[in-house]
């Protein structure tokens, strides 16, 4: 039987390098021996990979952030029972209104996201409400519109 070999983090080596897999767990390298300095270990994913992954929990976690504090601000309207314009302002002034997607009923629109309506103007998505609906702050108030699949769901 012929040894697999994979990109793994070596440790005395202290980069990424081809490892010959020596034993294998639910088709997962377990043990792995690195081909440039010999040194059997646990596999450890490559660096690279490993900074990847971390770079997208990061920017999860920043768009988390932003839609507490998005909702933290809703709460708040809705507890004054009426918009606060500076809301909105805040929120748009985040954008570029050149990059503003124009509103279709078909669009996928993503929580954050700056849209443009031919009717009411900027908005704001707010949230996915249904599988196909979201919740748009424009200037005057938010709506519940019509919209393409949730990237999110559907993946």
């Amino acid at each position: 039987m012929r040894k697999k070999k994979v990109s793994a983090y070596c440790s005395a080596c202290r980069i990424d390098q081809a490892h010959k897999v020596l034993s294998a767990v639910d088709s997962q390298p377990g043990l792995v021996k690195c081909s440039a300095c010999g040194m059997e270990g646990p596999y450890m994913a490559p660096r690279d990979k490993v900074k990847a992954a971390l770079k997208q929990v990061v920017e999860r976690k920043k768009v988390d952030r932003k839609r507490e504090r998005l909702r933290g601000k809703l709460v708040e309207l809705n507890s004054k029972g009426k918009l606060n314009k500076q809301v909105w302002e805040d929120l748009t002034a985040e954008h570029d209104a050149d990059e503003a997607t124009d509103y279709a009923m078909t669009a996928s629109l993503e929580a954050l996201q700056l849209v443009d309506h031919p009717k009411f103007g900027l908005g704001v998505v707010v949230e996915r409400t249904e599988e196909r609906k979201a919740c748009i702050l424009f200037e005057d108030r938010p709506r519940v519109m019509v919209c393409g699949p949730d990237s999110e769901r559907s993946s």
